[in-house]
């Protein structure tokens, strides 16, 4: 179980996804859980199995831009894309931060986060009021 800043989780060791090189910036953690509350959804939470202060909010591409559709340079094929979301107090300021999609395969339970480097997509894209959970 992790005791985290949204609440206990708990989950078994094939819960997590194995990201290879880590996050950028927190290259010293591989494993993360995809924490999916129905208290926050759509928003879910990837969480660190070995910092359980390193967690960010995420939400299912589709949910932001229906024909979200980014390059995936390791060629895997990711079954989920996922955003991370920069969080407000105003829902009208939450950002969702397409030029780095989070790409995880349920099957291989492998994830990568992709920095798209010649993208047509913002870093700080302005999350419509009815993409963001009710209060």
């Amino acid at each position: 179980m992790l005791e985290t800043v949204v609440g206990n989780v708990e989950f078994e060791e094939d819960d997590l996804y194995i990201f290879p090189e880590g996050l950028p910036g927190f290259e010293m953690c591989k494993r993360f859980l995809l924490w999916e509350n129905p208290e926050y959804l759509p928003v879910s939470w990837i969480i660190s199995a070995e910092d359980k202060d390193i967690l960010f909010p995420l939400i299912p591409a589709s949910t932001i831009l229906k024909d979200y559709n980014p390059r995936n340079s390791h060629g895997n094929s990711a079954e989920r894309v996922m955003i991370m979301l920069s969080l407000s107090q105003r829902a009208e300021e939450v950002t969702a931060d397409l030029r780095a999609p989070f790409l995880l395969n349920s099957e291989t339970k492998e994830g990568r986060q992709t920095i798209l480097t010649d993208s047509k997509y913002s870093a700080r894209h302005l999350v419509k009021n009815e993409s963001y959970p009710n209060e």
